[in-house]
């Protein structure tokens, strides 16, 4: 993951003013967080989490004014 990360910062595709350690880490809490909540939360799996987080990082990281979406 943070690989792809710094790829996409170096291609341009990802905002050069985004910390890619801190979306990293949230990427990471993402996916320990269900697994240390199961017990409260039987409804939310990993996989769900960290599908919704990647969409959120994704809208939010993305270089719009490279590409043009």
């Amino acid at each position: 993951m943070l690989k792809a990360l710094m790829e996409g910062q170096e291609d341009g595709s990802i905002r050069p003013d985004v910390n890619i350690y801190e979306v990293y880490q949230v990427f990471l809490n993402a996916y320990t967080g269900p697994e240390i909540n199961n017990t409260f939360c039987k409804s939310i799996t990993t996989l769900d989490s960290l599908r919704y987080t990647a969409q959120l990082l994704a809208g939010n990281i993305r270089n719009t004014s490279t590409y043009g979406y």
